[in-house]
C-alpha cells in the first residue's frame, strides 16, 4: 500500500439502522493527505590525522 494516498476519519452519532448500514447523524469527516517521506541519505566524513 502506498503512503501517498489520502486517508479519512469518520465520526458522528449513530442514527437509525437499516439493512446492513446505519445513518450517521451530525457527521464529521476529516481527510488527511500523507506527504512522502524524504529519502534517507548517508554522509561520509573523512577526518585527516593530526
Amino acid at each position: 500500500m502506498s503512503n501517498d494516498k489520502p486517508r479519512s476519519v469518520y465520526a458522528g452519532k449513530l442514527g437509525q439502522q437499516a439493512d446492513n448500514w446505519f445513518v450517521l447523524e451530525e457527521p464529521n469527516i476529516q481527510v488527511f493527505e500523507r506527504k512522502p517521506k524524504p529519502e534517507a541519505t548517508a554522509t561520509l566524513v573523512l577526518l585527516e590525522p593530526g
